[in-house]
């Protein structure tokens, strides 16, 4: 054993191996405290092993997360770079936002001035007619609702041909007033002069024929008062006027 231990301090002993046996009291000493400096060696050897592996795995984990960092960072670079394309994007659509609603308020501008204009239009075309004056009391029934007939008409277009009940032309009218009072007329002037009774101009009632022009070519209504009403020629509305134009030819009586 002696020869061991000697051999062992030889071929690799330390100094903690050769002091060991230094001051060792016998050879029994020298074994437990080379023995108990074996143990402890070998115990510093794991020690270092496991700083080894611990400072490996260290280092891998460093590694890893330095990787992790890298790719955070480019994640937020690119995250910075997609909000800095939307903020760019948002721009630009509150701009076109802008200029959208800008022609909407012009276009709005333009249809109201539009509007107005064409109200204003329809006011200056359309005539302001004032209140038909009350007829004179007819001398029946059925001349009083022709009377009235006719001058409920006032205010409507005149149309070449037309009898109601939205636009007159003369013989029009006066055919469409004694209808509603149950006298039929023929439709123009000249054969509604044939088909009624002379009156002289002395003698006129209302709801009396009044006709006018050589040929004939027009035809009103008496209404009392000097006045009659009548359906005048195109671009004018029915209308109450005087009754003693130049061209006044006769007069004539439905239902006599």
């Amino acid at each position: 054993a002696a020869v061991d231990v000697a051999r062992e301090l030889y071929m690799g002993g330390s100094n903690d191996a050769i002091e060991a046996v230094l001051i060792a009291e016998d050879f029994s000493d020298v074994q437990s405290r080379l023995a108990y400096l074996r143990t402890s060696q070998q115990a510093q050897s794991e020690v270092f092993e496991r700083l080894a592996a611990d400072r490996s795995a260290l280092e891998s984990k460093l590694t890893q997360l330095e990787k992790d960092r890298a790719a955070a960072m480019a994640a937020e670079e690119r995250l910075l770079a997609l909000r800095t394309e939307i903020e760019g994007k948002l721009v630009d659509q509150q701009d076109e936002i802008a200029e959208l609603n800008a022609a909407i308020e012009r276009a709005e501008r333009r249809e109201a001035r539009a509007a107005a204009a064409a109200e204003e239009e329809a006011a200056a075309a359309t005539p302001v007619v004032a209140a038909p004056p009350a007829p004179a009391p007819a001398p029946n029934g059925n001349a009083q609702t022709a009377v009235e007939a006719a001058l409920s008409q006032v205010g409507k277009p005149y149309q070449w041909a037309a009898a109601g009940p939205d636009s007159y032309d003369c013989s029009g009218l006066t055919m469409w007033a004694w209808a509603q009072g149950g006298v039929a007329l023929p439709h123009n002037s000249g054969m509604q002069y044939a088909a009624t009774p002379r009156v002289a101009q002395s003698d006129w009632q209302p709801g009396d024929l009044l006709f006018f022009g050589s040929p004939i070519h027009h035809v009103g209504m008496y209404i009392g008062n000097g006045q009659m009403v009548e359906a005048p020629y195109t671009g004018e509305f029915v209308r109450v006027v005087s009754a003693s134009p130049s061209d006044y030819v006769g007069a004539g009586r439905p239902g006599s």
